[in-house]
């Protein structure tokens, strides 16, 4: 499991995910928090997670003013 919590990812996600990727065996978990829920316009670190197709990612509420997203590496 990969706990995404700093070193800029949320603001450079295009460069630094293909590494947090590579640190993933197949089924590792990554995971990041302090996501705003609803957030409106595009959030690329919300990109990445969501529409990268070697993961399946969901965001999950954490509370009612906070999110997560979860992914797993595909086989």
């Amino acid at each position: 499991m990969l706990f995404l919590d700093g070193g800029g990812f949320k603001q450079e996600p295009s460069a630094l995910g293909p590494l947090a990727l590579s640190l993933l065996a197949p089924g590792g978990l990554l995971v990041i928090d302090d996501l705003t829920p609803g957030r409106s316009g595009h959030d690329p670190a919300r990109a990445f997670l969501l529409e990268h197709g070697e993961l399946a990612a969901v965001e999950i509420l954490t509370t009612p003013a906070t999110a997560a997203i979860v992914a797993a590496r595909r086989s």
